[in-house]
């Protein structure tokens, strides 16, 4: 029993996952906003092109930012950005 939940589980996350995707390469970030704040913070994000120093970039935008609600924003679309770029990488290698 335990066991078949735990597959369900994997399962619901990875069409989630798949989801995301999907939404990331045909509508980008935008399709993630909830104001417009968040606006901003992708044309910021959408700026950083680098892998290797896209978190240092990241830090550097939010340094001043003490809200816990800004902050989860900040993060969760970075995480969305990074996952975008990786994606890229990725198509890039395949052509």
């Amino acid at each position: 029993m335990e066991q078949s939940r735990i597959d369900a589980l994997n399962k619901a996350f990875q069409e989630e996952q798949e989801r995301r995707d999907e939404l990331l390469k045909t509508d980008g970030l935008y399709a993630f906003c909830m104001d417009r704040q968040d606006v901003k913070r992708i044309d910021k994000l959408s700026a950083l092109t680098c892998k290797e120093t896209f978190w240092d970039d990241v830090r550097k935008l939010c340094r001043n930012v003490t809200s816990d609600r800004a902050i989860g924003r900040w993060q969760g679309l970075a995480e969305l950005r990074y996952r975008q770029l990786e994606l890229l990488e990725k198509a890039a290698k395949t052509c």
